[in-house]
């Protein structure tokens, strides 16, 4: 119970710290269509096309159905808001990253907004483009790289401990499994 208590605590935590980055986008997000693919990605949301190769199918779809969800604001703010959310949920991300590797809260913090407020990486939260959905996945990539290197880490130690005569050893990210007997 103690573990799921402090997972819990932990996102909200991560929540809190996209927050401000998300607060800061908000308040910048282009309201307007922006230059370069922007327009060519509106329009595509706007009539569930795609635009030009490779067509960013997701990211045109879940656009569309945050457009949908916020049917009262103009197209161009509401996609701009859906590329915040999404570069806000990376930052987050990455703070839950940052803690799952030992890291303090106040290191974890300042990495999750040092990625946020870098100027590449604002310069594309806040307007109609792919790149803060990609970001989001990367951070998720990221998470879920070490999740499953501590858990293959723990599954490797209970096994190996668990019968004396057996030798396991994993190498789970593009290593091989190897056990002796």
């Amino acid at each position: 119970m103690a573990k799921a208590t402090r997972t819990s605590s932990e996102t909200w935590r991560a929540i809190g710290v996209a927050a401000l980055p998300f607060a800061v986008y908000a308040w910048g997000a282009c309201r307007t269509a922006y230059v370069g693919d922007s327009g060519d990605l509106l329009t595509a949301i706007a009539v569930l096309g795609i635009p030009h190769p490779s067509g960013y199918p997701l990211y045109v779809l879940l656009a569309k159905l945050w457009s949908v969800v916020f049917f009262f604001l103009p197209l161009p703010w509401s996609v701009s808001l859906f590329s915040a959310a999404c570069a806000a949920a990376a930052s987050g991300v990455l703070y839950r990253t940052a803690r799952e590797s030992g890291a303090g809260p106040i290191p974890s913090t300042g990495a999750a907004w040092l990625l946020a407020f870098g100027p590449s990486y604002w310069a594309e939260a806040n307007i109609q483009r792919v790149y803060a959905l990609n970001a989001l996945f990367l951070a998720l990539a990221l998470f879920f790289a070490l999740r499953w290197r501590l858990l293959s880490w723990t599954i490797s130690r209970i096994i190996g401990h668990g019968r004396a005569s057996t030798q396991v050893r994993w190498k789970p990210a593009c290593g091989k499994r190897s056990a002796s007997f």
